[in-house]
């Protein structure tokens, strides 16, 4: 993840110059972010990632959830067309 600094000791620090830190909404955009940050390099299946965040939750419901999380990381991160990007998603 280019240009992407995360702090992972204590609470989870997220910067990404020349932005500056960015406030993460919840605890779930959290783990996300986290897991796919040490797990990169690999692709993750979307049922992966709704079982490990919401394992307990409706099919549609954890799945929108991670719609939404994404979402916001990619708007607050930069999508995938950016020169660097920090998420890459692909259908």
């Amino acid at each position: 993840m280019a240009d992407l600094r995360l702090a992972m000791l204590g609470p989870l620090r997220v910067e990404r110059p020349p932005q500056g830190e960015l406030a993460l909404p919840n605890r779930k955009a959290v783990a996300l972010l986290a897991y796919l940050a040490l797990e990169r390099g690999q692709a993750h299946s979307r049922d992966s990632l709704v079982g490990l965040l919401w394992p307990d939750w409706r099919d549609a419901d954890a799945r929108n959830n991670l719609r939404v999380t994404w979402s916001y990381l990619r708007q607050h991160l930069g999508d995938d067309t950016a020169p660097t990007p920090a998420l890459i998603g692909s259908r």
